[in-house]
C-alpha cells in the first residue's frame, strides 16, 4: 500500500499516466514542479474541493467509460469501490459538501457518499445526459448530451437546487465535456465527432461561453487532424489543484 499524500500548501495537481501496456496510475506532483508523487493505481482522478477524497475509475476500460468507481481517503490513504460499473459512467465531480460525488450512470444522473450510500437526483433525465460538473460557486450542475437528435443534443446548465436544466443553444457540433471556470460564470467545453457518441476522445477545438449561453468564443483551431483537444476537462477540471 501507498503512504497517505501530503499536499502542498501552495497547491497540488493530480493527473493520470497510461503506459504503453495500457497500465493506469494517478499522481499528484506540487505546483513547483517538486515532489512527482505516484498515489495509486487507476484513472479519472477527481478530487474533492476541500482535498479529503479521490475519487478515480479502477478495472475495466476506464478511458471509455466502463471503469469501476473508487474513492480514497487522502489522509490515510484507505480506498474503497464506490460501485462496480456494469454500464457507463462518463463523468463525475464532488459536490459543494466534498462529501457526494455526482455521477451518471446508465440512464440517469446519481450522488453517492464515500461510504457508498447512493440516491437519484431530482431531475428528469435522457439517457445522454453525462459528465456532470459542479459550479463551485452556487452548486449548480452543467453537463452534456450527445443524442443523436440534435434538437435534444447539446450543453445543459441546472439550477442551484439541480431540479430543473436550461438547454445552451449553441452553434457547436456535440459540444462535449463542460467544465466550471474558478468563478462559476464561464464554461469551457469541446466540440465533438456527432457520429462518436459514446467516444471519450472524440473532440477537437476548446470553446468558452457565458454559463446562459451568450458570449460564445473559440479559442483553437486545429484542422490538421492531428492536433486536438480530445475532451475539455481533460485539460481543465482533471488537472484538478488544491
Amino acid at each position: 500500500d501507498l503512504p497517505p499524500l501530503a499536499l502542498s500548501p501552495l497547491g497540488t495537481i493530480f493527473y493520470g499516466r497510461r503506459s504503453a501496456a495500457n497500465s493506469y496510475t494517478i499522481w499528484a506532483i506540487n505546483y513547483d514542479g517538486s515532489s512527482d508523487t505516484l498515489v495509486t493505481a487507476g484513472a479519472r482522478p477527481r478530487v474533492s474541493r476541500d482535498g479529503h477524497y479521490l475519487a478515480f475509475l479502477r478495472g475495466g476500460t476506464p478511458l471509455v467509460t466502463q471503469g469501476n468507481a473508487w474513492v480514497r481517503d487522502l489522509g490515510t490513504g484507505q480506498e474503497s469501490l464506490l460501485y462496480s460499473n456494469s454500464n457507463y459512467t462518463i463523468g463525475y465531480d464532488w459536490d459543494l459538501t466534498s462529501t457526494n460525488l455526482v455521477f451518471d450512470w446508465d440512464c440517469w444522473l446519481w450522488k453517492i457518499t464515500p461510504g457508498g450510500a447512493s440516491s437519484l437526483l431530482p431531475l428528469t433525465t435522457d439517457c445522454y445526459d453525462d459528465a456532470p460538473v459542479v459550479n463551485p460557486v452556487d452548486g449548480r450542475l452543467a453537463f452534456h448530451n450527445l443524442n443523436p437528435n440534435t434538437a435534444i443534443a447539446g450543453l445543459y446548465v441546472t439550477t442551484p437546487a439541480i431540479t430543473n436544466e436550461q438547454r445552451l443553444n449553441l452553434p457547436v457540433p456535440a459540444a462535449s465535456w463542460p467544465a466550471w471556470s474558478p468563478d462559476g460564470q464561464l464554461l469551457a467545453f469541446a466540440d465533438n465527432d456527432p457520429s462518436q457518441a459514446f467516444t471519450a476522445d472524440g473532440g477537437t477545438n476548446l470553446y468558452v461561453v457565458n454559463s446562459d449561453g451568450s458570449g460564445l468564443n473559440q479559442i483553437s483551431d486545429f484542422t490538421d487532424g492531428t492536433n486536438r483537444f480530445p475532451r475539455s476537462e481533460e485539460h481543465t477540471s482533471e488537472l484538478q489543484s488544491l
